[in-house]
Order: C-alpha cells, then sequence, then structure tokens
C-alpha cells in the first residue's frame, strides 16, 4: 500500500509540475518561505559536516 501511495504521489507531482510548466505560473515570492528556506539551509550545512569531526 506503501508503495502505490509513493507511485500515486509521483504520478500526481509529475501531472502537476508539468501542467505549471506548460503554463507558464510563477508563485509570488513569500517572506515565510524564503526565511524558512535560509533556516534550513543554515541547519543542512551546520548539522551536515558534524559526523565527520573526529
Amino acid at each position: 500500500m506503501i508503495g502505490i501511495a509513493f507511485i500515486a504521489l509521483a504520478a500526481y507531482l509529475l501531472i502537476q509540475s508539468t501542467w505549471v510548466l506548460a503554463a507558464g505560473f510563477h508563485a509570488p515570492h513569500s517572506p515565510t518561505g524564503i526565511a524558512w528556506t535560509a533556516i534550513t539551509a543554515v541547519v543542512v550545512f551546520t548539522a551536515g559536516p558534524a559526523p565527520a569531526r573526529p
């Protein structure tokens, strides 16, 4: 059932992304989205190398 759900999600994302690209839709800038991306980048770049340290 999980595999079927992932295949359905992949199909939905493929169709939705193709539709958006074909329509030329551009999402407006979102301060919340920009902040979330910045916070995520800081966490990933900070926590990522941690296991490699002796």
